[in-house]
């Protein structure tokens, strides 16, 4: 009954308004297989990042054109991140060399020229993790925070604008196995969640272990640190489909489900254990992101499906009365959502005709709601 008296309302306050931009690629030619794209955005300037096929490269894109980043022949290296900062860029990612693993990473003007000759290291919490998940990096004025979970140690490092490294924080957690998000800045202190570690079991035929996402909550001051329990369980292979937000003082989470392969959000102070999105499914992998009016969540479908969006207020009710789509024949990989001064831009990839359908990265806008129908849906 709620769920269908949402939908009624959100047709009702105009949500069907859906102001996106038109696509654009993220690199003019195309350049190979260009998946699990991340993207970060600052004073209208966008870079990219991804993984090359073979794993043995780190590309980077900026204003149409795309160049190495770092490439190391017989390493694996893992997903990388990009974080926007006042003056720069951050890319870090994780390189696995035989069995141990090390965190890499190089700074970039804003106009992408290197800060950096070469990729330097950040100590991480393990030798040995899950190198191919991205790490946490977010921006805080002209530095960097880090976070790094492993083998049950979370550490959140500061990485300052003279390139000195420092650590903010470093405790024992549940959380196995790596799982690292980009930390979320309160006005009073840092949340930085993780995945907790809950238990074995047998949902699918085997035994697997299931993952909850959690959170520490951090004084500015490194004190009265205190966990956040979402009790919702993901199985393992979701692990590193999971995303995550931050308004206000609490942080909100969105995931495949492992049942109806929804998407589920979940939102601290409002359904911790989540919410399932209507007329979502066939779902392979979800971001989201709070634009500084209302959430937005994007999510991939399987076998070249849509790739589709919805909008929720900051108390979790919905702003739409449907998923909307962003673009047509998906590839299923991770999007990635940027927020930028007028709402949101949003990178996926797509087979591209033009490229003999191999899969392409692009990019679009999507424009926050306008304010009459953010202030309606709070009235209602």
């Amino acid at each position: 009954m709620r769920i269908t008296f949402l939908l009624l309302l959100a047709a009702s306050l105009g949500a069907a308004e859906v102001r996106l931009g038109p696509e654009v690629p993220l690199v003019r030619s195309a350049n190979g297989n260009t998946t699990n794209v991340a993207i970060a955005w600052t004073d209208s300037r966008v870079m990219g990042v991804w993984r090359s096929e073979d794993a043995s490269e780190i590309v980077g894109a900026f204003d149409g054109g795309a160049f190495s980043i770092e490439r190391l022949p017989g390493h694996r290296l893992g997903m990388p991140s990009v974080a926007a900062g006042r003056d720069r860029f951050l890319v870090a990612w994780y390189d696995l060399d035989g069995e141990q693993t090390r965190m890499l990473a190089r700074r970039y003007t804003l106009d992408a020229m290197p800060v950096d000759p070469i990729p330097f290291v950040i100590p991480t919490a393990a030798a040995v993790r899950n190198a191919f998940e991205a790490p946490g990096v977010t921006a805080d004025g002209d530095s960097f925070v880090i976070s790094d979970v492993a083998n049950g140690r979370l550490r959140l490092l500061r990485l300052n604008a003279g390139g000195t490294l420092s650590e903010i924080l470093a405790r024992d957690v549940s959380a196995e196995p790596s799982a690292s998000f980009p930390p979320l800045k309160t006005t009073s202190e840092w949340v930085v969640p993780y995945l907790r570690f809950v238990g074995i079991a047998n949902p699918r035929g085997f035994m697997e272990p299931f993952f909850s996402p959690t959170a520490v909550r951090i004084a500015f001051s490194g004190s009265d640190a205190s966990s956040v329990d979402t009790s919702s369980s993901i199985p393992t292979d979701i692990v590193p489909r999971v995303a995550t937000a931050r308004t206000g003082n609490q942080f909100a989470y969105a995931t495949p489900t492992l049942r109806d392969a929804g998407v589920r959000v979940g939102l601290e102070r409002g359904s911790p254990a989540g919410q399932l999105l209507p007329q979502s499914s066939d779902v392979e992998a979800v971001d989201i992101a709070w634009n500084g009016s209302e959430y937005v969540v994007v999510w991939t479908t399987r076998s070249y499906g849509s790739i589709r969006a919805m909008r929720l207020d900051a108390s979790g009710r919905l702003l739409d009365a449907a998923p909307f789509d962003v673009a047509s024949r998906g590839i299923a990989t991770k999007p990635s959502i940027a927020v930028t001064d007028r709402g949101v831009i949003i990178a996926y990839s797509r087979s591209d005709p033009e490229a003999g359908n191999a899969p392409r990265a692009f990019t679009r806008t999507l424009d926050r709601l306008p304010l009459l129908s953010r202030r309606q849906s709070v009235r209602h």
